[in-house]
């Protein structure tokens, strides 16, 4: 787990260009909501920003960040089957062979028609396998995690918490669990999306509403 990292350290304490850090204070006092510059996009016809939403589970202005998409789980994952999951997410049929430790592919890498496994092949896949091996590779917090970590934010670790304006990176909650995932509060948002433009990066972050 990657410790949290104060935003205001890192970046509000050289914050020189507008907004200020005050004005991110104030229209968080007066609105609630962080305030996040938009971003203008490097050509009028080009392609639109990457989007990452801000989502307040608890409605205590604490917000995951999921990338592209508002919704943190796909329903339609679980309505694969065995093989479509495979294809989809596992690199294919002999890749979820290895994943379950099952022998059943011939020496081709072809399925084997005589595998017990194949035979479930278009059978629903179990929600629980299905649930545990997407959520830390492809759910949308685990892509943002994977996607801001790749940036160059100008973070760095500091040993002591904030109590505002911070972004904190988990990676795996604990043993058994290897979810991956990125919160910010409501200043660190906005000191966020003002990092992204400084840097530019063509990253829109988005209130996820509902």
């Amino acid at each position: 787990m990657i410790g949290r990292r104060s935003f205001l350290r890192a970046v509000g304490a050289t914050l020189i260009s507008t907004p200020s850090l005050s004005f991110f204070r104030h229209f968080l006092d007066t609105h609630g909501n962080p305030y996040l510059e938009t971003v203008a996009r490097s050509q009028p016809l080009g392609p639109a920003p990457t989007a990452i939403y801000l989502k307040d589970y608890l409605g205590d202005g604490e917000f995951r960040l999921l990338l592209d998409t508002p919704n943190e789980e796909p329903n339609e994952i679980y309505t694969m089957t065995n093989a479509q999951f495979a294809d989809e997410f596992m690199g294919g049929w002999e890749d979820m062979c290895q994943w379950l430790n099952a022998d059943c592919v011939d020496d081709d890498g072809n399925p084997d028609p005589s595998d017990p496994l194949w035979q479930h092949a278009h059978d629903t896949v179990n929600s629980d396998f299905a649930f545990e091996y997407w959520v830390p590779r492809y759910s949308p917090d685990a892509l943002a995690f994977d996607y801001l970590e790749s940036l160059d934010l100008g973070l760095f670790d500091t040993s002591r918490d904030t109590d505002s304006g911070w972004i904190e990176f988990t990676n795996g909650v604990c043993p058994g669990n290897d979810s991956r995932f990125v919160d910010v509060d409501a200043l660190g948002a906005s000191l966020l999306q003002r990092r992204l433009i400084e840097r530019n990066y063509d990253v829109q972050l988005i209130l996820a509403t509902g």
